[in-house]
């Protein structure tokens, strides 16, 4: 016959493997939980990766734009201008104003070429230039346009006139008519450039002014195409792909779609938050793709296209599969190999044992009251002495973890979870007055006014002190119920018996304490400036405590606008 010794040693054995079983169990269940917002977090990383590569190359055209904005309005004198008759109309210039205008315009164009072609050379991607001057102003070859599609460098191509752009035709004009419409800079495209066989472009122009007059607009292009192979090259785990739409969810590109067809991810809620949201941040966006559950995230680039990646969950979450596959394995073969073991052993656990047993199970179902009454010498004896230890401090950490779970620690009265306790029991025995008595109780609800200003003026410090001498008064008055902080400036006392009997005294208390309070100091945070409204519950009106206390709230609102009194 083994000693008991080695009999606890087997249960010690088996517990083990519980715990393990159990541990593991509940690392699958956390790890679980946390994989859709690891997913949405991965997703969201790649799409801002990607819009941060492609906002680098079109953040550099835009600046090289401004800059070169910026120095063709510097080049141009005002008051020269203004000699040569530019505000007027072209009809009511003299001819000397005009020739002089015409030289004037030309010899700076010549310089405005200049340096926003320096810009152009050094400035990724771009693969034209244009300067397009006001019919109002001069002849169209005031202007310039130059492009190196296919070419090493830049190469002089014929000015655009302004006089023949339709405003009507987008498709083709909107580099021209968008910026002036908008009165600065703008993103434009994808428009078709006419001039380059109708290639798709995405352009930054802005309008020149110079004295109040529009001259002209100038700007720098990028073929929707080069936006688009960047776009090709991002990698989405194996079987995912990124995409290009613009503002209002109409594809640009997508790898197994044509330019405008209808998506194949824009359900309901994902439009709803492309219209009005700059990214997916951390919202969980998926859909059924073939039968097969996608993920997307997007970020919006600054010209304002959208930028999508998406990615089967499949691929998302393979890491975690794995994971848990693994861990479920080690699982079993470890309770495979102890579970026979622990059996045998189990069958010559003695009787005390067992009682032992029974009330470890109620303890682990949170009774910690459960009665250990076994005497003995033994082992069992002691490891039943320790167990008494261990419930007797477990109970005192829990009761100890409640305390604090349920008490506000800036002024160490009762929580709003507190608060929703209480009220839980109150609805139930509202729900149970047919068979109870009436429930009687009051909520007066108390409200510290000007907070923010003491906060403000004097430091949040200061307010903490405020609030606390809010808190003492109220539980000074209201020493028999229980005080609930429900909010940062917010107290509900919650008033039975004999409070209730006398809460109208109460109240009265309450005003003429205050004022002695407030007589003491000349503090303004040591002062108490306190709203109230108190509310009875109903019987037969009433059919929860949210109802009562919000009776509470607006009487103590009314009380805030009168700036004193009580309102019962």
């Amino acid at each position: 016959m083994h000693s008991l010794r080695v009999k606890i040693a087997a249960i010690t054995a088996l517990a083990i493997v519980a715990s393990f079983a159990t541990f593991f169990g509940l690392s699958l269940l956390t790890i679980g939980g946390n994989v859709e917002r690891e997913s949405v977090e991965k997703m969201h990383l790649l799409s801002e990766n990607a819009r941060q590569s492609l906002d680098d190359s079109l953040d550099s055209i835009a600046q090289s734009v401004e800059m070169s904005a910026r120095l063709a309005t510097d080049s141009l004198d005002g008051v020269t201008l203004v000699e040569c008759g530019f505000d007027k109309e072209p009809q009511d210039r003299t001819p000397e104003q005009a020739k002089r205008l015409d030289v004037y315009l030309r010899d700076r164009s010549a310089q405005i070429r200049n340096s926003t072609r320096s810009f152009a050379d050094y400035t990724k991607d771009v693969v034209s230039f244009v300067y397009c001057v006001s019919p109002d102003i001069g002849d169209p070859d005031l202007g310039f346009f130059y492009t190196r599609i296919g070419k090493a460098g830049f190469e002089e191509r014929t000015s655009p006139d302004a006089r023949k752009l339709d405003p009507a035709d987008k498709d083709h004009n909107a580099w021209y008519f968008t910026p002036i419409e908008r009165g600065g800079p703008s993103w434009v495209g994808p428009y078709k450039s006419r001039p380059l066989d109708d290639a798709l472009f995405e352009s930054y122009f802005t309008p020149i002014y110079k004295a109040g007059t529009f001259i002209g607009v100038l700007g720098m292009g990028v073929p929707l195409e080069t936006l688009i192979s960047k776009i090709r090259s991002i990698d989405v785990y194996e079987t995912g792909f990124a995409c290009l739409l613009d503002a209002q969810g109409n594809i640009l590109y997508h790898p197994s779609m044509e330019a405008n067809a209808t998506t194949d991810f824009l359900t309901h809620e994902i439009m709803d938050t492309f219209a009005n949201e700059r990214d997916s941040g951390d919202r969980l966006l998926r859909y059924q793709k073939n039968g097969e559950l996608w993920q997307l995230s997007f970020s919006t680039l600054s010209n304002g296209m959208r930028l999508a990646v998406c990615a089967p969950v499949g691929e998302i979450t393979e890491s975690w599969r794995h994971l848990s596959t693994s861990i479920a394995f080690v699982a079993a073969l470890f309770l495979m190999l102890f579970i026979p073991g622990a059996l045998i052993a189990m069958r010559e656990v003695s009787k005390p044992l067992q009682r032992l047993s029974f009330a470890a199970q109620e303890l682990a179902a949170g009774d910690y009251d459960v009665e250990l009454d076994y005497e003995g010498q033994d082992e069992v004896g002691v490891l039943t002495a320790s167990f008494k230890r261990m419930r007797d401090d477990l109970r005192a950490y829990i009761s100890d973890l409640n305390s604090r779970a349920y008490v506000d620690a800036l002024t160490h009265v009762k929580n709003q979870g507190s608060f929703e306790l209480y009220s839980d029991r109150l609805n139930d025995a509202i729900r149970d007055m047919a068979s109870n008595d009436e429930p009687l109780f009051a909520l007066v609800m108390f409200d510290c006014n000007k907070l923010k200003d003491i906060n403000d003026q004097y430091g949040h410090e200061c307010g903490d002190v405020y609030l606390q001498t809010a808190s003492r008064l109220i539980c000074q008055i209201y020493a028999h119920s229980p005080v609930f902080r429900v909010g940062g400036d917010e107290f509900v006392v919650l008033l039975q018996d004999r409070d209730y009997e006398n809460r109208e005294q109460l109240l009265a208390e309450f005003d003429s304490s205050k004022d002695e309070v407030n007589a003491r100091t000349s503090n303004r945070w040591q002062q108490v400036d306190i709203a109230k409204g108190m509310a009875t519950y109903r019987c037969g009106e009433d059919s929860t405590v949210e109802e009562v206390l919000r009776r509470a709230d607006v009487r103590m609102y009314e009380d805030k606008r009168r700036g004193s009194g009580t309102v019962r």
